[in-house]
């Protein structure tokens, strides 16, 4: 036996009410013996016992009364199956369609997976007899749930039929569809067993073709339903490739920084992965929103900014990252994407971000060797390559402070404090240096022959202290390495080696593009010992650190070995050194949170909404999205143009203390852009993109225990009404094998009833019976009377020896 709202079973409990009450009406006595009442007759008692049997029987029926009624609330039912095969039986079917990106795989002739299931479909249809009725669910992860195109099953046979035979067509075609989402079989299954759960058809039959995705079949949370709430055969059609498949897809995509700055060198390291079954090379592209009259621009409004051909093949089932470089030469918000090239599976080609540049930061420049003569100044190259591009283009502003000043200098809009040469700052001092690293700002160190090392190792550098070490490396040695005082006529006594072609201050050194690093000397320089967790970023030719970096709470901080002027090198007049302390300024000065990827909700896979917050602006397709309402102001209906240049609406909240407003129309991925009137076209935005499981075509193991594949995705259906049918061709074998029930509820509605009518007429005639009886005149018994002696009993009674006249008999009046 199931209950359809098994919830109403606590009614169960209303049964020991009659009970409480019985109990609570019962007087507890005591019996007394009196030596009069053995001559009471069984029929008394008999009497009395059989009015007790009556009154529990009356209570038996009350119980029973409450009992079944709970019962009949909670809709019992009998599980049973119909006739196998029995095509003359009225059927009640639903299609569920997974229409995700994976089932716009490309087989080998050229045909998509979802084209081919929604053919293989039609056939089912085409099967139904006029008076039958059918439905389609497409089960792509939507905001909403799964879709159902028609909300209750039809007998519109022939409009099916043309859905299903549209949306072949729309998937084969060479734009395909627009949507590209996640995978949700559960919840398309769940939502065609609620519409067929009503139906009055004999057979219940629900049909899904999917690629069975091993992501898809994830179970959502499930509104209570257990095995037995439906009565629907659910049979599962793998649609799969025919031949070994062949993928690669960008499933992520890492920034440098949170928020690049314009004119700084901005890396963009997508994650390329390879699902196919053999090792393929391919080649990356950049591309952003292009101006307006641009003539490069795609279909999309971007253009092909930069270009990498990855030679080395990527093996089966790996990832790599790779990094592409850009510069925003204008602030406010950019977008764009980063595209791999691929043919089977185009939905994982692309993947947007979006961002706000920053047009210029603020930096404090702490010197600590200060000159009266300008080039001698510890800053003055320095502050030259910084401000090569004029006072009125340059992003970078910088201010320079002494280090007695820096403990007042107020750090507010600063994004970078460099320490220039300086010998040691106060405890106050470099407790403030730390809490505006940890907080989110940079630090830059340059050394030099003011340098003090108990100060930094002591202080900058020391690992007990509250936040841990400030700088990526301590200070080896009591002084520096080579010759401090040497001329421009003595040859260096180290170079630079290797570095990290990679990182944004260093990229283009490698192949020239920006600069050579190989002419650059150093006549001093101070030997590092690198923390655990730091990176060497420059190193000499013999291996030993010359610029490292680590992070810092929600900062960062880099410490160079060298000095930034004359005194121990020859770079700060070689050419490399403007490109190199310009990037490497405005990598620092740039949000440190660095290496920020997509957000945790492209991660969680949940249908959670998501708040869009200026930090993380990356969601998939089908999640909701809200923007919160300041307080105060009125819940407007934001406008939003989507990838496809159509308008979409923030709605308001249902509950309107949320002060919320939502936004569900994300089934495509791309760029989302506010449509904010009196904005200068810089509106903000927020990328929305496939969720990266989708790349993964990998199916589910299907077994002969069929509940071991579906079991824990689908736990409400049961193993008996579960079928996975290989060949579509087969399906016609399906035609009424559905499940069908035997509803008791009616029955039990009946039996209450009866009980209803018959425990009045009962208690009535206990109650006439044993306790509304007329009396009549008492009958009298004779007693004798005489002495009983103590300790005696009723037989062994002793008259009187005394001669008295013979004993009247007494009357005592017993109630029959």
């Amino acid at each position: 036996m199931f209950f359809q709202t098994p919830i109403y079973l606590v009614g169960l409990l209303s049964a020991a009410i009659p009970l409480l009450i019985h109990l609570s009406r019962s007087r507890k006595t005591r019996t007394l013996r009196f030596s009069t009442t053995r001559f009471l007759t069984d029929q008394f008692l008999r009497s009395y016992r059989m009015s007790r049997l009556k009154e529990l029987l009356l209570l038996a029926a009350r119980m029973a009364l409450c009992a079944l009624l709970a019962m009949t609330f909670a809709e019992p039912f009998l599980q049973g199956s119909v006739a196998t095969g029995d095509p003359t039986l009225s059927r009640s079917v639903v299609i569920v369609l997974d229409d995700s990106a994976s089932m716009h795989y490309r087989d080998s002739d050229g045909g998509t997976l979802l084209s081919r299931a929604a053919r293989e479909a039609v056939e089912i249809i085409k099967g139904l007899k006029p008076s039958d009725s059918a439905s389609v669910v497409l089960a792509g992860r939507r905001a909403d749930g799964p879709l159902a195109v028609y909300p209750e099953p039809t007998t519109d046979l022939v409009g099916i039929e043309n859905e299903l035979l549209g949306l072949a067509e729309l998937s084969n075609s060479a734009q395909g569809r627009p949507e590209a989402l996640g995978t949700d079989i559960p919840g398309g299954v769940l939502l065609a067993e609620r519409m067929l759960a009503d139906r009055e058809e004999s057979s219940h039959e629900v049909y899904v073709f999917s690629d069975l995705q091993q992501r898809g079949l994830a179970a959502p949370a499930l509104a209570g339903e257990t095995e037995g709430s439906f009565d629907s055969r659910v049979v599962f059609v793998p649609v799969q490739p025919t031949e070994p498949v062949s993928n690669l897809g960008i499933t992520a995509v890492q920034y440098g920084a949170s928020r690049p700055m314009a004119g700084i060198p901005f890396s963009i390291r997508p994650h390329i992965r390879n699902d196919g079954a053999s090792p393929r090379s391919c080649t990356i592209s950049l591309h952003v929103r292009a101006d307006a009259d641009a003539d490069d621009a795609d279909e999309e409004g971007y253009r092909k900014v930069a270009e990498q051909v990855v030679k080395d093949p990527l093996e089966p089932g790996r990832w790599s990252v790779f990094t592409l470089h850009h510069i925003f030469h204008s602030g406010g918000w950019q977008s764009g994407y980063v595209a791999v090239e691929d043919e089977r599976l185009t939905a994982d080609n692309r993947r947007y971000f979006c961002f706000e540049v920053l047009d210029a930061v603020n930096v404090i420049a702490v010197n600590g060797a200060p000159s009266s003569i300008r080039r001698n100044d510890e800053l003055f190259f320095l502050q030259a390559a910084l401000a090569a591009g004029g006072a009125d283009t340059n992003p970078i502003k910088v201010t320079s402070v002494r280090a007695n000043a820096f403990q007042g200098a107020s750090l507010d809009d600063v994004r970078l404090v460099i320490l220039a040469n300086v010998e040691t700052l106060p405890e106050a001092a470099v407790g403030k240096l730390e809490r505006f690293v940890d907080r989110g700002g940079s630090l830059l160190v340059f050394l030099g022959d003011q340098a003090v090392p108990a100060f930094y190792n002591n202080q900058l550098a020391d690992p007990s202290r509250s936040r841990g070490s400030l700088l990526p490396a301590r200070l080896a040695g009591s002084g520096p390495k080579g010759n401090p005082s040497a001329g421009d006529d003595q040859p260096p006594v180290a170079g630079v080696g290797d570095f990290a072609e990679d990182h944004p201050a260093l990229s283009g050194f490698g192949s020239g593009e920006t600069g050579r690093l190989g002419a650059v000397g150093f006549s001093a320089y101070w030997a590092l010992d690198p923390t655990p967790n730091s990176r060497v970023v420059m190193a000499t030719g013999g291996g030993e650190p010359l610029l490292c970096e680590h992070l810092y709470g929600q900062g960062r901080v880099a410490l160079f070995a060298s000095s930034c002027d004359r005194d121990w090198s020859n770079f700060p007049v070689r050419p490399a050194f403007l490109p190199f302390v310009y990037r490497l300024v405005g990598y620092l000065a740039q949000s440190a949170g660095g290496q920020s990827a997509e957000t945790s909700a492209e991660n969680s896979g949940k249908d959670t909404a998501t708040a869009v917050t200026a930090a993380g602006n990356f969601f998939r397709t089908g999640q909701a999205i809200r923007q919160a309402v300041p307080v105060g102001s009125p819940s407007q209906r934001l406008r939003v143009v989507k990838p496809d240049r159509t308008i979409g609406v923030f709605e308001s909240m249902a509950d309107p203390t949320l002060r919320q407003v939502a936004f569900s129309e994300t089934d495509q991925p791309g760029v989302y852009r506010f449509d904010e009137s009196g904005t200068d076209g810089s509106s903000r935005s927020f990328a929305v993109n496939l969720e990266a499981g989708e790349s993964d075509l990998t199916a589910i193991e299907l077994t002969d225990d069929v509940s071991a594949s579906f079991g824990d995705s689908l736990p409400w259906v049961g193993p008996k009404r579960l079928v996975v049918v290989d060949d579509a061709a087969t399906l016609g074998s399906q035609a009424g094998v559905g499940r069908s029930r035997s509803e008791l509820w009616e029955i039990l509605m009946w039996v209450v009833l009866l009980i209803a009518v018959l425990e009045p007429a009962l208690a009535n005639w206990i109650t006439s019976r044993h306790y509304l009886k007329p009396r009549t005149d008492p009958k009298t018994i004779a007693v004798p009377t005489g002495r009983i002696e103590l300790g005696g009993d009723i037989d062994s009674v002793n008259s009187s020896q005394e001669s008295a006249p013979e004993p009247d008999e007494s009357s005592v009046p017993v109630s029959q």
